[in-house]
């Protein structure tokens, strides 16, 4: 089970998340951390001071529902920027950027090995997903679904000179990872589900491949 959350900002924008942790204050105060990546809402915090939020859950529901909720609340709310603090309409892959988000990743986009160094590696953040690259030669190791897993595959390439399969996007085969215990399976930029296995999420992809 997970949760889907509103934050209130005293200025009564508001930020429409999603968690799969059990605690969702746990989440929220993720958001607090300097390399959270709700830039419009980490602004706020700033601003205001996270005590001065509204913090609420609006449901509590079957983790393979969340990203649908995520997206039917932010419209229901109204939260995308520049209204809201929401960046994207939510929905992971199938999501659409904000025109303010997509503004700023255009303007952005040259200056991002400066802004993303991670140990003898750079992370470059497309607006879908995030390039992990290594050494001088900015060798391009993989793309991945998050920032913490783009840092996991230099690691591991740094380390071993193998390339990290978690959330790993792979042309024409579709891309499997973990999102706390289960495993989220993508074709094509579209969700085929969440499953308890990463052999039944490769499952879904193979058998979503046939059907094209």
């Amino acid at each position: 089970m997970g949760f889907v959350y509103m934050l209130t900002s005293p200025s009564k924008k508001r930020y429409i998340g999603i968690t799969t942790k059990d605690d969702v204050e746990e989440r929220w105060n993720n958001h607090l951390k300097k390399n959270s990546h709700c830039t419009l809402l980490k602004r706020a915090i700033d601003k205001y001071g996270f005590d001065s939020f509204k913090k609420e859950v609006l449901v509590k529901i079957n983790n393979q529902f969340l990203q649908s909720y995520e997206k039917k609340f932010i419209n229901v709310y109204n939260t995308l920027a520049p209204n809201g603090y929401n960046c994207t309409t939510g929905g992971e892959l199938n999501k659409k950027l904000s025109e303010e988000t997509k503004q700023k990743i255009s303007k952005t986009t040259k200056q991002t090995w400066a802004n993303k160094p991670t140990s003898n590696g750079s992370i470059e953040f497309t607006g879908i997903r995030y390039n992990a690259r290594y050494g001088k030669t900015r060798k391009r190791i993989g793309s991945y679904e998050t920032y913490e897993l783009a840092q996991k595959a230099i690691k591991q390439w740094k380390e071993t000179g193998t390339i990290q399969q978690e959330g790993l996007f792979i042309r024409n085969t579709g891309c499997i990872w973990k999102r706390g215990r289960k495993f989220v399976a993508m074709k094509n930029h579209k969700n085929l589900g969440t499953f308890d296995t990463r052999e039944d999420a490769q499952k879904a992809i193979d058998d979503y491949i046939k059907s094209l």
